[in-house]
């Protein structure tokens, strides 16, 4: 069962990886962000540098999700952390591609 656009987008970290699930859209963006706070405060790889978002669970998202993804990368770079985003939806992708925003985030080859 899917959950509404308006739920919490859920943020779980699983085998060093931080996964996002359900719809990140603006009418949860906020709440979104503030799920994935704690990630910052420690590493999901064993140096404890490098972050990973696998965002195939994304099942909705819009141009509210590449905000989100824009501030992770911002707080990560404020942090001195790497961050990567794995498996993009193709959906986000386009998004982001038609922001001009891709390699910014590192979806070029979002798979």
């Amino acid at each position: 069962m899917k959950m509404s656009a308006e739920e919490p987008v859920s943020v779980e970290r699983r085998e060093g990886v931080v996964h996002l699930d359900g719809a990140l859209t603006l009418g949860n963006a906020t709440a979104a962000l503030d799920a994935a706070a704690s990630v910052f405060d420690g590493g999901n790889d064993q140096k404890g540098n490098k972050l990973v978002f696998d965002l195939s669970g994304l099942w909705q998202s819009d141009s509210a999700a590449l905000a989100v993804l824009l501030e992770w990368r911002r707080e990560a770079l404020r942090r001195n952390r790497q961050l990567e985003y794995r498996n993009a939806p193709e959906r986000l992708a386009q998004l982001a591609r038609l922001s001009d925003l891709e390699s910014v985030l590192g979806l070029d080859g979002h798979v």
